[in-house]
This record gives C-alpha cells, sequence and structure tokens, in this order.
C-alpha cells in the first residue's frame, strides 16, 4: 500500500516540479486578462507542457486562474518540502495520545 501511495505522489508532483520557482501571476499574465494561457506560462517556463497545465485547470476552460496558478505553486513546493526531506511517504499516523 505505501508503494502505491509514493508511485501516486510521485506521478501528482511530477507536472508540478516543472513550475519552479516564485513566480508572479500578475507577471505572468503578460496581457493582464487574470488568468494564464499555456504560452503564457511557457514563456516564463519552457518545460511545462500541456498535461502539466491541464493538470491544474481545474475548470477545464484552457486558462490558469490565480486560484488555479497558486494551487499549482502550492504543490510545487510541498513536493520539494518532500523531496528535501528525502521522502515522499505521507508520516505514519501516531496512535498514543
Amino acid at each position: 500500500m505505501k508503494n502505491a501511495l509514493i508511485i501516486s505522489a510521485a506521478a501528482l508532483f511530477a507536472g508540478s516540479a516543472a513550475l519552479a520557482g516564485n513566480i508572479d501571476f500578475t507577471a505572468v499574465d503578460t496581457n493582464g486578462d487574470n488568468q494564464l494561457t499555456l504560452d503564457e506560462v511557457q514563456a516564463e517556463k519552457p518545460e511545462v507542457t500541456q498535461e502539466d497545465f491541464d493538470a491544474y485547470d481545474a475548470d477545464a476552460d484552457g486558462f490558469l486562474s490565480e486560484d488555479e496558478f497558486d494551487t499549482w505553486k502550492e504543490e510545487k513546493k510541498r513536493a520539494d518540502d518532500m523531496s528535501d526531506s528525502g521522502s515522499m511517504e505521507e508520516p505514519e499516523a501516531d496512535d498514543t495520545y
């Protein structure tokens, strides 16, 4: 079960890895329409794929809202934090009170 969890977490975070660094939504939104296209994201981070982008386009409208973009950044940060700790596993439940 743990192996399945580790594999699932790795797959989920693989796409988020492309969105590295502290990127500001308004800086990426070059046309100022308060939504990001894949082209705008790729202008900042060319390694972002359509699959990466679509994974965080929660409403599937072809754009990232600021909330969707922030979710992507938060997932990236969590993936980095887990990677830095050397584990992709969730912490074991503590049954002591």
